[in-house]
């Protein structure tokens, strides 16, 4: 995975510049090149689907969209909190504004089942209106794409993953509460709380309190011996002379790999949570080896939303873009060119009508999934019926 700091390097390297003026024009270069990557095929990539949760508000015709989804494609609508028991259904998003005119004409009025939605602005529209507080509306969208600038953070070392805690004493078959043999240091709140047995269960844990308890008896005995996950199962990593920040939610986290005890796997994490300046949580499970007391590097970073496969094609752009336009003293028409056919096969500069490069790749990885969503590699602009200056016309005609 590339970083922020990574990618600013890599395009000081391939532009033979590292002068400070560079370095803010290659940011603006990268983060133009991460937007028009992302919007490539009118931005129907799999890898940009996000999903969010709001609720309802009674009488309200709206709810507000997170501001990481940039379009709503699809939305869930539960009829309580509790998708896995409560009654869920799918209303019909319209994505046509005057067929949403027709639709607020025949006056349905209010009611606790909403059947059409609509996205206005950074509103979502129902009609009928929701009559009651509180449902679950699971919104399934695209990442509204924002612009990076955050350095890699270092500080500190890795003391320890997973968070591991110990019980007073063994559980039975049917226990729904147990006892901490220390108070809880971390903040009051449900975390996932992993048992010898393999089972895991949603516990509260209060601050200064060594009181644990959750709704669905174990079904089977288990061991003194816990660990502990965020709410969602993802591992605590506890930091040494750390300072993690609320703000790193998002960013990801690679603990670096050495032949010694207590060193990572080399892989990257999204971070899910935060918990203290020393204590923050994994969106997955930590798959290496456990690290207990351990001293072990580390890098937090800002990435794109890409995959990690294509993360080098907005620095190929940002480069091309820098020997044919931002370099008047030096120009260099070729490496120009070699950079654009490295990034999509020369297309958005002209000299190609079908897709190469990282585009190409990241094109067919999608349409080997693809369930109708997507489009597939397709020329740009030709002669022939499937040239897509704008839009693939067998598309359907929500634009999903």
């Amino acid at each position: 995975m590339l970083t922020w700091t990574t990618s600013l390097d890599l395009y000081q390297t391939f532009t033979k510049n590292t002068s400070p003026e560079n370095q803010v024009t290659g940011g603006q270069f990268l983060n133009d090149s991460i937007r028009t990557v992302c919007s490539i095929n009118g931005g129907k990539w799999p890898f940009l689907e996000v999903e969010e949760f709001v609720q309802t508000v009674a009488n309200q015709q709206f709810v507000v969209i997170p501001n990481n989804i940039r379009k709503v494609m699809s939305f869930r609508y539960t009829q309580g909190l509790d998708p896995n028991t409560d009654a869920t259904y799918t209303p019909r998003m319209i994505f046509d504004s005057q067929a949403w005119e027709r639709i607020l004409s025949a006056r349905l009025g209010s009611s606790n089942y909403p059947l059409f939605g609509y996205q206005k602005n950074r509103y979502l529209l129902f009609t009928p209106i929701p009559s009651q507080d509180g449902n679950l509306i699971s919104l399934r969208g695209r990442v509204n794409v924002t612009d990076q600038s955050i350095v890699d953070y270092l500080t500190g070392s890795i003391a320890a993953v997973p968070f591991v805690a110990t019980l007073t004493g063994a559980l039975i078959v049917g226990s729904i509460s147990a006892t901490l043999t220390a108070n809880w240091t971390l903040p009051t709140g449900v975390y996932t709380m992993f048992f010898s047995t393999g089972q895991h269960r949603l516990v509260v844990l209060t601050n200064g309190a060594t009181t644990v308890t959750w709704a669905n008896a174990l079904t089977a005995a288990s061991t003194i011996a816990v660990t502990v996950g965020s709410s969602l199962g993802g591992d605590i990593v506890t930091g040494n002379g750390t300072v993690f920040t609320k703000d790193m939610i998002g960013r990801y986290i690679k603990i670096a790999q050495t032949t010694n005890a207590n060193g990572g796997d080399e892989a990257w994490y999204k971070i899910g949570d935060y918990y203290s300046a020393t204590h923050i949580a994994l969106t997955t499970p930590y798959q290496g080896v456990e690290i207990t007391a351990g001293t072990a590097s580390y890098v937090i970073g800002q990435s794109s939303p890409l995959p990690e496969a294509y993360q080098l094609a907005p620095i190929y752009r940002a480069a091309a873009l820098y020997w044919g336009i931002n370099n008047p003293a030096k120009p260099n028409i070729s490496l120009s060119r070699h950079y654009w056919m490295l990034y999509d096969g020369g297309v958005e500069a002209g000299i190609s009508v079908n897709y190469g490069g990282i585009i190409s790749q990241m094109q067919e990885e999608a349409n080997e999934s693809q369930e109708g969503p997507y489009m597939s590699p397709s020329p740009r602009a030709g002669n022939d019926d499937y040239g897509m200056p704008f839009y693939n016309p067998f598309q359907q005609a929500s634009g999903l």
